[in-house]
C-alpha cells in the first residue's frame, strides 16, 4: 500500500524519466523523446544487463489502473511481461500489485526468486518516491 493517490502512483510508475529514482542499479535511461504511450520503447542498463522495455498495455480509471511492459534482456535471451495493477483505496492511498509472466523462460527457481526480491526492494523505493516526490 502506497500512501499516495492512484493518479500519482500511476503517473510515477509510467514516467520513464523518474525510474532511476526507484529502480536500484539504473543510472540512465535511453528512450524515444515522446510522451509515454503504448509501443514506446526505453532501454536501460540494470546491474550490467541491457533491458529493452516496451509499453504494451495501459488502462486508467478513477478507482483502478493497469499497466504492462514487455521486458527483453538479450544477453541472457530472456523475455517477460511485467504487469502492474493499482487500486484506489478509500483512505486516499493506493494498493499496487505486481505480477510477472515469465513467458516460458527457463530460469532456475532461485534466479526468479532473486529477481522478484530485487523488485520488492524497488517497490519500497517507488513507495517512497510516490509519497514524497511523485511525477
Amino acid at each position: 500500500v502506497i500512501n499516495a493517490p492512484l493518479k500519482a502512483v500511476y503517473q510515477t510508475l509510467i514516467n520513464v524519466d523518474k525510474r532511476p529514482e526507484w529502480l536500484d542499479g539504473v543510472d540512465t535511461i535511453n528512450r524515444e523523446m515522446t510522451s509515454e504511450r503504448i509501443g514506446m520503447r526505453h532501454n536501460y542498463v540494470f546491474h550490467g544487463l541491457k533491458l529493452i522495455n516496451t509499453a504494451v498495455y495501459r488502462d486508467f480509471y478513477e478507482d483502478h489502473a493497469l499497466y504492462s511492459e514487455k521486458v527483453e534482456i538479450p544477453e541472457i535471451k530472456l523475455t517477460l511481461q511485467a504487469h502492474y495493477e493499482m487500486e484506489a483505496l478509500d483512505d486516499g492511498s493506493t494498493r499496487l500489485r505486481f505480477n510477472v509472466n515469465w513467458m516460458g523462460a527457463e530460469l532456475p527457481a532461485q534466479n526468479k526468486k532473486g529477481m522478484m526480491a530485487g523488485q520488492a526492494s524497488n517497490f519500497e523505493l517507488l513507495k517512497s518516491v510516490c509519497e514524497k516526490n511523485p511525477a
